[in-house]
């Protein structure tokens, strides 16, 4: 996705609430569309093609993965925002990174890059891995074009929901053009049609690597056709002259023909230098993506009648952009603090996308860091100071808003005020702060860390605060599962990174903290039941209570046994749909305790509830209760 290219006749001016402005490209799923909400936000929409849209199984494969894929939160890949899998034709958006592809860069722009860079980008695409794996998904397609490279690191798209086409039947492959893979980016399973793990992935990052060092795949050569490609994918050995030393030996474990026999993320990280010292590229690809980014983020919406698009919504007012205007490395050394802000502006009513949520009525507010639950359907917005009960978090703050200057009154600066969230080092739990009004001395936040099986919620003191620092100790702790897990120190210096991104250091380590909503969404609240294997309601029901992250709670009766089990679980997380913390193991009944859970939309008006991390117990889809 390196250039835009203006709209065809034939397609649509806008889908759902997103205004298009050009195509980005197309592949064996869909067409994918730069576009714009209403308010300036910057978004990549993907529509399906309209002959995979006509079959039912692919339909309820493409919700399942969409709704796995908003699970990804790592900080190198691109966020799912909204998504209509109901709609005549379904279309995901995410986040658009205003990056170019490794693909263009090194065959096109630049070529080969330094060992340096590359150590790096193994790193960081190691991270991305991590972060797609634990949301119980494998990418299947990560190849050149599906990593995009910005000033302050890579990230990886298209992560997800390829594995839908594999319901497509009657020849629909052949007539889409979809391959389920890249022949010379596929692992030797994926070739042999075998069951795929995350070692795949790995495999199709040490070839992405070679690709990165040398400008060609590991298996190119001699004869170049796909059939051929794949031969030498599954029996030959790759071909790696020309790959630095330095990560030689990294390349060549990725490439292991047996999948077991490939490190898994955690070693690859090992491998890795965790950090750069200083940019990450060389200069001229600095400016190389400066220019690639100012040209992508002047462009406009093109000046037509736009074309009945599948999902169409009234037309909003138009706004007008303004152009990066820098020159070469400038613009790019600053482009992880300030491209955040011009493609979403810090204004409290601009990120708002109208859809319905998961009772299939209401508006949807989505959170800055374009992470709040996708929509099942779009509907017309509600106009200004109107409640938006749709399925995802609002940018609102914490209750009681804020009261602060720019500092030297002892108060907390407004940019720190709301909720945020973010990966506890490590990446075994979630850290969730929300920061309300008040003075050096009195209690300013709520902070929650929540894992598989513990909970801590705790109120902390402002020690000190500035327009830029807010200092944060002490403070009681109301609620607290598993006690002896919750470690993570109640000594908290925060510091603004941009708008929407807060970072947290403290004795257990640094955490980036994205801005989040901070209450349950009317959407969710209310009486669920659950539905068994066959799609039968059963009896176990989930009450989802209204309030806010620390004090909500869904409280789940299982009556599929003599004696009725009731548990309680906290809302710990509004981010991307609910997450709750454990329970208590209940005094009467044979169940056991519940460990955090999350709640998602999901296809049909219902929820999907299943274990916080995505793999481990079957997942239970629940209908409104009768």
């Amino acid at each position: 996705m390196d250039g835009l290219e203006p709209l065809a006749p034939d397609e649509p001016g806008r889908i759902g609430p997103y205004t298009l402005i050009g195509r980005l490209g197309s592949g064996g799923m869909g067409r994918v569309f730069l576009a714009r909400a209403g308010a300036g936000r910057t978004v990549a929409v993907k529509l399906v093609h309209s002959e995979l849209a006509g079959q039912s199984e692919f339909r309820e494969r493409f919700a399942r993965e969409v709704t796995a894929a908003r699970r990804v939160s790592g900080e190198w890949t691109a966020p799912v925002i909204d998504a209509d899998t109901d709609a005549a034709v379904p279309w995901v958006a995410t986040g658009y990174i205003p990056g170019m592809s490794l693909q263009a860069l090194v065959a096109r722009e630049f070529g080969p890059l330094p060992e340096d860079s590359l150590r790096i980008l193994a790193n960081r695409l190691a991270q991305a891995l991590r972060a797609i794996h634990d949301a119980g998904l494998i990418h299947r397609d990560l190849k050149p074009s599906n990593i995009l490279v910005t000033a302050d690191g890579p990230r990886v798209i298209d992560f997800g929901v390829a594995r839908a086409l594999d319901t497509v039947t009657g020849g629909q492959l052949t007539q889409t053009g979809a391959v389920l893979g890249s022949p010379g980016f596929m692992s030797p399973e994926q070739v042999r049609g075998a069951r795929l793990t995350p070692a795949s992935d790995v495999f199709s990052l040490g070839c992405a690597l070679v690709f990165a060092a040398t400008g060609r795949g590991p298996f190119e050569g001699g004869e170049s056709g796909a059939h051929a490609l794949m031969f030498r994918v599954a029996f030959e050995e790759p071909e790696l002259e020309g790959v630095p030393e330095g990560i030689l030996e990294l390349v060549r474990e990725c490439l292991r023909k047996e999948p077991g026999e490939r490190p898994g993320a955690e070693r690859l990280l090992e491998l890795t230098n965790p950090d750069p010292l200083g940019s990450w590229l060389p200069e001229p690809v600095l400016a190389l993506l400066a220019q690639h980014a100012s040209a992508l983020l002047a462009a406009e919406v093109p000046a037509r009648e736009p074309a009945a698009g599948p999902t169409p919504s009234p037309p909003g007012e138009r706004k007008k952009r303004t152009g990066l205007i820098a020159t070469g490395a400038v613009l790019a050394v600053c482009a992880a603090a300030s491209l955040a802000y011009v493609l979403n502006p810090g204004d409290n009513s601009g990120d708002r996308t109208d859809a319905k949520g998961p009772s299939g009525a209401g508006g949807v507010s989505q959170s800055p860091t374009g992470s709040a639950p996708p929509s099942s359907k779009p509907s017309q917005g509600k106009g200004k100071g109107e409640k938006s009960p749709g399925p995802s978090a609002s940018r609102s703050g914490a209750e009681g808003g804020a009261s602060g200057g720019s500092g030297g009154d002892g108060r907390g600066a407004d940019g720190f005020v709301g909720g945020w969230e973010g990966e506890l080092p490590g990446g075994g739990g979630i850290l969730r702060i929300d920061i309300g009004a008040g003075r050096e001395g009195e209690t300013v936040a709520t902070s929650v860390d929540v894992g598989n099986d513990w909970m801590c919620v705790r109120k902390s003191v402002a020690v000190s605060a500035d327009a830029s620092t807010l200092e944060l100790n002490g403070g009681d702790l109301p609620l607290q599962r598993n006690p002896a897990k919750c470690e993570f120190p109640t000594e908290m210096s925060l510091t603004i990174g941009s708008t929407d991104v807060l970072n947290l250091k403290s004795s257990a380590g640094a955490v980036r903290l994205s801005r989040a909503g901070t209450s349950v969404p009317d959407a969710y609240a209310g009486k669920w039941q659950a539905l068994d294997m066959e799609g039968n309601r059963n009896k176990i029901w989930f009450t989802i209570e209204a309030g806010a992250v620390g004090t909500a709670r869904i409280t789940v009766v299982d009556k599929r046994y003599g004696t009725p089990c009731t548990t309680t679980q906290v809302l710990a997380s509004v981010d991307k749909g609910l997450v709750y913390g454990p329970s208590s193991k209940p005094a009467g009944g044979d169940c056991g305790a519940r460990n955090s859970e999350r709640v998602t939309p999901y296809a049909g008006g219902k929820l999907l509830v299943e274990d916080w991390r995505g793999p481990g117990s079957e997942p239970a889809e629940l209908v409104r209760a009768e």
